[in-house]
């Protein structure tokens, strides 16, 4: 590779993200353990195993700039859809459809365990939760603006109560 493509490509790699750009963070112990970038409306996917019953579960969100709004919830049972209460769930191809009413969501706090085979989807390309973490780990997903340092573990619970 000559000198200018050299160049080139590590310019290409170093350009900064503009300001505005959101990263979905991922926390686990004892710290940040992945970011991906993304847009506000960007859909992000949670995949996993229920524990009870071992039935697939789904749950859809929209990337919003303060957190996550829930679309849609699908489980691969009509008892997963009941035993959550919910009384709206539709047939859809092979399981059960849920559309609740929108709400954000600032973060979302996942026990990560090897037997859920919890996935984070975000584009096309799975990330499987429990290589980032321990079995049994925690793992925080927030939305934050690129390059901004996330927020403390004080300041988040502040935030959460509504104390700021």
């Amino acid at each position: 590779m000559g000198l200018p493509t050299l160049l080139l490509a590590v310019s290409v790699l170093a350009t900064p993200l503009p300001a505005s750009a959101l990263c979905l963070r991922l926390e686990g112990e004892p710290g940040q353990v992945g970011w991906r970038a993304v847009a506000a409306g960007d859909e992000v996917h949670l995949r996993f195993r229920h524990s009870l019953w071992g039935s697939l579960v789904e749950e859809e969100f929209r990337v919003a700039a303060d957190g996550f709004e829930l679309v849609r919830l699908r489980y691969a049972e009509a008892r997963l859809a009941e035993f959550y209460g919910h009384e709206a769930a539709r047939r859809e191809g092979g399981g059960w459809v849920v559309e609740p009413a929108p709400r954000l969501v600032p973060s979302l706090v996942l026990r990560v365990s090897r037997e859920s085979g919890m996935q984070l989807v975000v584009g096309v390309r799975p990330v499987p939760l429990a290589s980032l973490v321990e079995s049994g780990g925690v793992i925080r997903l927030t939305v934050n603006g690129c390059g901004i340092d996330p927020p403390t573990p004080v300041e988040r619970d502040r935030h959460a109560r509504g104390d700021d």
